[in-house]
């Protein structure tokens, strides 16, 4: 019970993306024979093999998306790296369907199988952009209350500094950067400009 209540937030990610796939399996299902009724496309795609695969298909995605540890990151502040993870777990939910069909010899339309894992890929991605920006719409502060803020150290530290003022929930906006550095004089880190040194 422990367990439920620790990773409730996890699960509750998983049954949404997994509903989400099979949502996107059944539409191109339903597209795809819609074309073969119209003469579109040559394949007619039987519902027991349309189950299985879809079955293994949510399997796979989730397993690629756990492995590429998509589950592990808070979504209002996912970056273009945690996209990434999205796309790397289910391009290796699709290498783990190939093997499952492969070593279990399960038969399956390509066609099917590569609309219907595009069709997920994209509405997993839209899922989590949608509630990144609804996030923030809502819980963004006005710019003219945020407090101007100077940044001391212009090393890696300061981008992650600069990345998180720039969050429109942010309280602090950094208006420039100092560093003794002189090397680092006039330039720009994240469009913020190192002004001068400490001294």
């Amino acid at each position: 019970m422990n367990f439920l209540r620790k990773h409730k937030r996890t699960m509750l990610l998983v049954m949404a993306d997994a509903v989400t796939i099979i949502c996107a399996c059944l539409f191109m299902y339903l597209a795809l024979n819609l074309s073969y009724q119209y003469g579109i496309i040559p394949i007619k795609l039987f519902a027991g093999n349309i189950v299985l695969n879809t079955s293994i298909i949510v399997i796979s995605n989730i397993f690629g998306m756990w492995v590429c540890r998509v589950y592990s990151n808070i979504w209002r502040y996912a970056s273009v790296k945690d996209f990434l993870k999205c796309i790397g777990g289910i391009a290796l939910g699709i290498f783990c369907f190939f093997i499952i069909k492969h070593i279990f010899e399960v038969k399956s339309s390509e066609i099917f199988v590569f609309t219907s894992m595009t069709l997920s890929l994209l509405t997993v991605i839209v899922i989590r952009v949608g509630y990144f920006y609804l996030y923030n719409s809502i819980s963004s502060s006005p710019q003219e209350k945020k407090r101007r803020t100077l940044i001391v150290g212009g090393g890696n530290a300061c981008r992650r500094i600069i990345n998180e003022m720039l969050r429109p929930e942010s309280k602090y906006k950094p208006v420039a950067i100092v560093d003794d550095d002189s090397q680092k004089l006039n330039r720009k880190l994240d469009g913020i400009t190192v002004v001068g040194e400490t001294k």
